[in-house]
């Protein structure tokens, strides 16, 4: 698989998600390759969560939103939400710091 993204409108809570996500990412051992990373979309008025394809190859994980295939993860500069050490920079990912 590779890389995955979903939006939800920015007038949702973002936090169940990251809390799923934060749950299976633990349970795998925090590998750091595994994360995940957020932007926001100002014209659709959404939160765009990307994963990198490490994770969307754990059980669990696409199930937990409605995840699309996301073609150009590096045209974006990402927050990271869920992670260990440098898995999004070293992928490379551009990082709001």
């Amino acid at each position: 698989m590779g890389w995955k993204s979903c939006a939800i409108p920015t007038s949702d809570s973002m936090q169940p998600l990251i809390d799923a996500f934060e749950a299976v990412f633990v349970t795998a051992g925090s590998p750091p390759d595994v994360f995940l990373c957020a932007r926001t979309d100002r014209p659709k008025r959404e939160q765009v969560f990307l994963i990198s394809p490490a994770a969307a190859e754990l059980p669990g994980v696409v199930a937990l939103a409605r995840w699309r295939d996301e073609p150009e993860p590096f045209a974006h500069r990402w927050r990271p939400l869920v992670r260990r050490g440098d898995g999004p920079t070293r992928l490379g990912l551009a990082l709001h710091q």
